[in-house]
């Protein structure tokens, strides 16, 4: 059986948002796990509507165009 590999960290210096690429819990501040997903982006501007999840709105202040790859 093959262990997964660590999950990836990746800042966007440009917008604020942190994209974990990978399996993570996603806990509360009683170290609770509320949510098991992949692949989530959090938000670093605070404009978005799913906050703090980022649902791109910073795109209205970057002037980024929607990726065709996430």
């Amino acid at each position: 059986m093959s262990e997964k590999p660590n999950p990836r960290v990746r800042f966007n210096m440009k917008t604020g948002s942190v994209k974990i690429v990978g399996t993570v819990d996603i806990v509360d501040e009683e170290g609770k796990i509320i949510k098991t997903t992949d692949n989530v982006k959090f938000c670093g501007c605070k404009l978005s509507k799913d906050y703090p999840y980022c649902d791109g709105s910073h795109r209205a202040i970057t002037g980024d165009p929607k990726p065709t790859i996430s």
